[in-house]
């Protein structure tokens, strides 16, 4: 679906990832492998990582102190995800 996933802050400590709203192996395996990805690469603070079926939550220990730069990161480890995924496929 167009326009998924969606990566949004939530609140000053938190990230929002969602994903197509329903629920799907291929869309859970997609998760679970960002979350993956997530919790195996050094952010600048100390993370937990909460899944759905169709969302993500990254909830940061301290505020996030440069959002613009924290989402980035997140975009480009979905990316490194998807990536892996088609290589697994």
């Amino acid at each position: 679906m167009r326009g998924f996933p969606k990566i949004n802050m939530m609140g000053e400590q938190a990230i929002l990832i969602q994903f197509e709203p329903k629920i799907s192996e291929e869309i859970l395996n997609e998760i679970l492998s960002i979350k993956k990805l997530i919790q195996n690469n050094v952010l600048e603070q100390r993370v937990e990582v909460s899944n759905t079926y169709s969302s993500l939550l990254i909830n940061y220990s301290s505020p996030i102190e440069d959002a613009y730069s924290e989402l980035l990161a997140v975009e480009r480890l979905i990316g490194e995800a998807k990536i892996q995924n088609n290589f697994e496929n």
